[in-house]
């Protein structure tokens, strides 16, 4: 792929600006994992496919480059003098609470509970990203949009509920084996599509329409993994479009952030380094991602790892929003 067709330098400008044709091929993911399990049904009768462990997150490695490394990359953006005095009172009254409410939860919960929140929010982390670049790249806001977004997230939040109390005999009786249960789910899905065709619809541009309608396949493609026993590729494929499609954000910003003058201290560190900024940020964050997970104690890796992930879930929804000091170093 043409590096161009990733960030393109925006006429006149002197900006990076993301390319809505990237954001789009990341989806390609979900074309290339089905003909991986057409290859597996024809020569092994599905036997790779099956052999996967249940989620991608459990394995050690795999968390080291998928969820934490894109988590990294986006607490690095904060190491700027003044995106941390835009944002004091805010970083100091969150962090604070993120790390009073890690204590908390599980003492009050139990620790499946506090695993099941988190999936919720995962959820719901990873449809507002991609509803909201959705809504950028089609110029859409409506109420239908909304609509669209809150069926989508109410769609991955049940699949993953389900997935992780699948072996729950109450979940099995009352939700994965009544009848009546997966009739009003279909439905649903079913008008979550309608929805998705109307909000496609409303774009106001042609990417914008193909944007609308990948993610509403997806959704539809993650629901038939599940139903059929694949959830490696059910949490791999939005886990992989997710993290791809922030790099890209991350790297951008970082690149119309610090150029001319090295606002950030990553920057100032990584200056003397000829390699271009889609390499140095996902390099980074793989290396600080390696660091934690090897040398971190047990105990305190894991509290790094759930203030991390609630730290980036609550500013991702704070930080790209229009007037922000990082949405300003943003173009699509």
């Amino acid at each position: 792929m043409n590096k161009t067709d990733v960030i393109r330098q925006q006429s006149g400008a002197g900006v990076q600006v993301l390319s809505p044709k990237f954001l789009l091929s990341i989806y390609g993911i979900i074309p290339v994992i089905l003909l991986f399990m057409l290859g597996d049904y024809l020569l092994f009768d599905l036997g790779i496919s099956k052999s996967l462990p249940s989620d991608p997150e459990s394995t050690g490695w795999l968390n080291m480059l998928f969820m934490l490394p894109h988590v990294i990359a986006s607490v690095f953006t904060f190491m700027d003098r003044e995106y941390i005095a835009a944002y004091s009172t805010r970083l100091a009254v969150s962090s604070s609470a993120i790390a009073g409410l890690i204590f908390i939860v599980p003492l009050a919960m139990g620790v499946a509970a506090t695993v099941l929140v988190l999936a919720l929010y995962t959820a719901y982390h990873q449809i507002a990203q991609q509803t909201g670049i959705a809504s950028m790249i089609a110029r859409n806001k409506s109420a239908m949009h909304m609509t669209w977004k809150w069926m989508g997230f109410v769609i991955l939040a049940m699949v993953f509920f389900l997935a992780l109390l699948a072996d729950n005999p109450y979940i099995q009786a009352f939700a994965i084996q009544n009848p009546v249960f997966r009739m009003v789910s279909a439905v649903f899905v079913l008008a979550f599509v309608v929805v998705g065709v109307i909000t496609a619809r409303q774009s106001k541009t042609r990417i914008g329409v193909a944007f609308v309608g990948v993610n509403t396949l997806m959704l539809i493609f993650h629901c038939l993994l599940f139903i059929f026993g694949f959830n490696f590729f059910m949490i791999l494929i939005p886990r992989i479009v997710h993290d791809v499609t922030a790099f890209a954000f991350y790297v951008s910003h970082n690149k119309n952030r610090n150029q001319g003058v090295q606002h950030n201290v990553m920057a100032r560190l990584f200056s003397k380094i000829p390699l271009p900024e889609y390499i140095v940020t996902p390099a980074a964050a793989l290396l600080a991602s390696v660091a934690m997970t090897t040398f971190l104690p047990q105990g305190i890796l894991l509290f790094s790892l759930l203030f991390l992930a609630f730290f980036h879930y609550y500013w991702e929804g704070v930080m790209w929003k229009n007037g922000s000091p990082h949405r300003k170093n943003i173009y699509v």
